[in-house]
């Protein structure tokens, strides 16, 4: 829990409505469908600070990008099921790319 506070005190204000939006919108699978431009104009919240909350939250290892989707931590966001779907999700989260953010972006 204290590492997710302390996410929460880098993001700051306008960042938190970003990562609110997220967790509000994750499937069964912790998984956002949406890139981080449909994410910016459904927050009402310019796309350079949504690029700039995502950054953070992949470097603090709350997200990842896996193919076309963003996968939110399983230890962060406990999903409902069985402890197989649980250890599959942090499977797949643990084999994700997490280097997307050292080359340019494409959203």
């Amino acid at each position: 829990m204290g590492a997710f506070l302390d996410i929460l005190l880098e993001v700051g204000n306008s960042k938190i409505k970003v990562l609110e939006y997220i967790l509000n919108n994750l499937d069964s699978n912790n998984k956002l469908t949406m890139s981080m431009r449909q994410v910016s104009e459904r927050v009402g919240i310019s796309y350079k600070t949504t690029y700039d909350t995502f950054k953070i939250l992949a470097e603090k290892g709350l997200i990842r990008k896996i193919d076309t989707v963003w996968v939110v931590m399983p230890s962060f966001v406990a999903t409902f099921g069985s402890d197989a779907k649980n250890a599959r999700l942090l499977t797949e989260y643990s084999e994700a790319d997490p280097t997307l953010f050292d080359e340019k972006s494409v959203d």
